[in-house]
């Protein structure tokens, strides 16, 4: 097997498993999607999601204490 047929069957190997992972994503996605919402979860009490929310504000540099 030369150098040239390795890199060709690597490269094929790379993009079916790229297309396998694609088509299972896709399949996750699609479950993920069909199952009903939870009641009380954190979109319903005004909290974010998935991340927190971070407000940057002026304010006056904390104070040192001296010891």
């Amino acid at each position: 097997m030369t150098i040239v047929q390795m890199l060709i069957t690597g490269m094929i190997l790379i993009i079916v498993a790229t297309v396998v992972l694609a088509v299972l994503s896709y399949g996750v996605f699609k479950v993920r999607e069909r199952k009903a919402p939870r009641r009380g979860g954190p979109a319903e009490a005004g909290a974010p999601m998935f991340f927190e929310r971070v407000r940057i504000t002026s304010s006056p540099a904390p104070l040192r204490r001296e010891e």
